[in-house]
């Protein structure tokens, strides 16, 4: 079997990976105990300290909510509701599915298919050549090393599924003042939550937060700058705060709202299209995103 890399370890990489190894015989090839396993035939690299992607656990904040209902947001091997079990009217959720159910599921869905021993963790890719031999050089750098020695592993195919939120666009916005502002990318806000408001992105694991948690400093205002589905997300989340949010899952909050302002662009395209949690479908109210997987949205076409 090839030596196959792949380079992202969010959904799109997993299933790559896997149906990669169930095409090219990989998993009878473990099947059978005659045949020693090469257990670097397939490796998946990604520069995240955790497997998901978007849906990483240093990437969740407090009310991160997939727009896609129960049933409409797996693999069809294995349902969400089977891997991580649906308490959602217990949490107070709404049909749609919290991201560190997500980030469960995907740690269940990798365990189900043998994947975890292959992931690589922390290797942020540098730099993609293709040798005279047909072979692709990958230059990496380990991250969990502050003084890491760059290396090259080398494959004969390569698959990229890096998405297309895995680097962060940070605009150029000039400080006022003597004092310099926080400056926050979407990313990032799981981070900051859990370092100042002491939040626990898997409500199933309680983590010591104790080296990343400082003393609370809540904000009077934020600016959220975007129309994107992360700014809907933390203009609700910051405007929402104060008030005893239990599926928020943070230590300490502000006795006050924390006053938010929106800056979106006058020009471009303006905020993303949102359209209400549910519709009406018939004489029945179904999440939006199941409404739109039916034939009905055909009579939209011209």
């Amino acid at each position: 079997m090839p030596h196959v890399i792949v380079v992202g370890a969010g959904f799109y990489g997993l299933i790559a990976a896997k149906t990669y190894l169930q095409v090219a015989g990989g998993y009878k090839k473990i099947e059978k105990p005659d045949q020693e396993h090469q257990e670097d035939d397939l490796l998946i690299l990604d520069s995240a300290s955790d497997i998901g992607g978007t849906w990483s656990r240093d990437r969740l904040y407090p009310n991160l909510l997939s727009q896609n209902s129960y049933g409409n947001y797996e693999f069809s091997d294995l349902p969400l509701n089977t891997a991580i079990p649906d308490n959602s009217k217990q949490e107070g959720y709404s049909n749609f599915i919290p991201g560190w159910k997500i980030n469960r599921y995907l740690h269940v869905w990798t365990e189900k298919w043998d994947l975890r021993r292959r992931i690589r963790l922390n290797w942020k890719v540098t730099r993609v050549s293709r040798l005279p031999t047909k072979e692709w050089a990958l230059d990496i750098v380990d991250l969990t090393e502050s003084s890491s020695t760059p290396f090259t592993v080398t494959c004969d195919k390569l698959i990229l599924a890096t998405g297309v939120t895995s680097e962060p666009n940070v605009p150029d916005i000039a400080h006022t003042g003597d004092r310099p502002v926080p400056a926050v990318h979407a990313r990032d806000v799981g981070k900051y939550c859990r370092e100042n408001f002491g939040y626990q992105p898997i409500p199933e694991v309680k983590e010591d937060l104790k080296k990343e948690t400082q003393s609370p400093s809540f904000p009077k205002s934020v600016a959220v700058y975007g129309g994107a589905k992360s700014a809907f997300d933390l203009v609700h989340l910051f405007a929402s705060l104060h008030r005893n949010n239990s599926s928020f899952n943070i230590e300490t909050r502000p006795n006050e709202p924390i006053q938010v302002h929106w800056i979106i662009r006058d020009d471009g395209h303006g905020p993303a299209w949102m359209v209400r949690p549910t519709t009406q479908l018939g004489k029945t109210q179904v999440p939006s995103d199941q409404a739109g997987c039916t034939r009905m949205v055909a009579v939209l076409s011209p």
